[in-house]
């Protein structure tokens, strides 16, 4: 009996260990769970980043997957084991994504910056120095990720392009399957120089090792390609679990995750985020490349937006943007009634040109505002003067004319301007009026947009003037920097970067046209 007794309190004693490990070791039935695909080369920066996340949200449990880029985008596409965040080297990786409808064009983020360099082996036979020895006879082979298929590989042909090496080295090219079999082909004499990007860590022991057979000769300017920065973005597939893939990405773009990511290898630059409604998307993205050029420690995200959406910034769970730039006076006054902006700080950084539109065929009887009266117009498509200011320039033209009047019960107000612009295309309206120069004007190559071209150019005392419009958020963080970037859009190569587009330069009162 005594035995027995024993027996039975071992057993129970076992019992109670096993138990014992069994919860300390059970799943986290109650913990939410979130994945991240990232390249291999980042693996080291994100488990970091994990590590300090989880350690303040507990509830969270995020699962890193590292795998090559090629990979990452095939896993993103699929339907099984699709990641709830994924991050990729770049806008070609991305852009895949974003097509196939996997990821939102507006949910795409930068996370890091990139020089891209080009090296040689150590020894480097071919005595390579600077790009241009490229084209020399001792450079047999250029070894270089696919440009179709990674923007690393798309930026080296960017900067090659812009100084006219392209064409003399596209016979030399060998094109690989992913950066690292760069450095592969380089450091194994298949190719004398190749392209990557610095700060890009190689993520094994053998890879580590050809990377140690290469050095460095040239790094890129920046102002020969556009920006060469990591993205990522919450997919459709975190659909269950958005609000914790959101707020792990929330963190990540926050300065203790950026802390923590840039001292694990990813180089992190200040994120200067500039609001600006979408038919600015050309000139501004000009512009915001030639910034990032000379100011190599700012990354800037252009959040392009329906101008009306300047009333809800910063109302939608994110921080608001630091610069606010708009097409004209109409929308800023409402970002400054809403208190996002001190209409003092409201600068001019471009002029516009108010012109009218009409069909291109057939050919319509308008050629003129003055024909906006006759009897055959049967309706002219507007925005609404109040809460858009091409509608407001548009209107205050007609009635400087004196043609309010007689075209006012034609009037049919569209949303926004490129509804106007729709409206004429498909013979809903005679005319529209929009800004000489912008996309709707400027974009032949669409079928859409050439079925409507301007017949008159307005004056500018006809309707008063049209200024694009920037300024400063109030309380942003990037105070200096928000400043520093409206004044680089006055400088004259960036108006002249505007003038393509169509815009009319502008000028501080203290530094006049030269």
């Amino acid at each position: 009996m005594k035995r027995c007794l024993i027996g039975a309190l071992v057993l129970l004693a076992v019992l109670a260990v096993a138990a014992a490990s069994w919860m300390a070791f059970r799943p986290h039935t109650g913990r939410a769970r979130i994945s991240i695909h990232v390249p291999l080369g980042m693996r080291t920066a994100f488990a970091a980043a994990q590590r300090a996340f989880e350690a303040n949200h507990p509830e969270v449990a995020v699962a890193i997957e590292a795998e090559p880029v090629d990979r990452l985008v095939r896993s993103a596409l699929g339907q099984a084991a699709a990641p709830d965040l994924v991050v990729l080297p770049g806008d070609v990786e991305m852009e895949v994504l974003v097509k196939a409808g996997r990821v939102a064009a507006a949910d795409v983020r930068r996370l890091g910056r990139y020089d891209l360099v080009m090296f040689t082996s150590a020894p480097n036979p071919a005595g390579v120095t600077n790009l241009e020895d490229i084209v020399q006879p001792t450079v047999k082979a250029v070894a270089l990720a696919n440009p179709r298929h990674h923007s690393c590989g798309h930026h080296a042909r960017q900067a090659l392009e812009k100084l006219g090496l392209w064409q003399k080295v596209e016979h030399k090219l060998l094109l690989v399957d992913t950066p690292m079999d760069t450095y592969r082909a380089v450091s194994m004499g298949r190719a004398e120089v190749g392209f990557t990007y610095r700060g890009c860590p190689p993520p094994s022991e053998l890879e580590a090792a050809a990377s140690g057979r290469v050095r460095v000769v040239v790094v890129i300017p920046r102002e020969l390609h556009q920006p060469a920065s990591a993205t990522i973005a919450v997919t459709s597939s975190a659909t269950p679990q958005r609000v914790h893939a959101e707020r792990f990405l929330a963190f990540l773009l926050s300065d203790e995750g950026k802390k923590v990511l840039a001292a694990n290898g990813m180089p992190i630059p200040r994120e200067l985020r500039v609001f600006l409604p979408c038919s600015l998307v050309s000139s501004f993205y000009d512009a915001k490349t030639l910034f990032e050029a000379r100011h190599p420690d700012l990354c800037v995200q252009l959040d392009f937006d329906i101008p009306e959406r300047i009333r809800q910034l910063g109302q939608r769970g994110e921080a608001p943007p630091d610069v606010c730039i708009t097409t004209g006076p109409v929308e800023m006054a409402a970002a400054v009634q809403a208190g996002f902006v001190e209409k003092a700080a409201v600068t001019p950084v471009g002029r516009w040109r108010l012109a009218l539109g009409v069909r291109a065929s057939p050919p319509s009887a308008v050629k003129g505002i003055a024909d906006l009266a006759q009897p055959e117009v049967r309706a002219v498509a507007l925005t609404r003067p109040d809460v858009n200011s091409l509608g407001l320039q548009a209107q205050t033209a007609l009635e400087r004319l004196g043609l309010w009047e007689q075209v006012k019960d034609k009037v049919a107000y569209y949303p926004r301007p490129l509804a106007c612009y729709m409206a004429v295309a498909r013979g809903e309206a005679d005319a529209c009026f929009g800004y000489f120069g912008d996309t709707m004007w400027a974009d032949r190559q669409r079928a859409a947009y050439a079925k409507v071209v301007p017949v008159q150019v307005l004056d500018e005392e006809v309707y008063g003037g049209a200024n694009c419009l920037a300024a400063p958020i109030k309380g942003s963080p990037r105070a200096k920097d928000a400043d520093e970037f409206i004044r680089f859009l006055m400088t004259p190569e960036v108006q002249v970067i505007f003038a393509r587009f169509g815009m009319l330069p502008v000028f501080l009162p203290d530094k006049p046209p030269e």
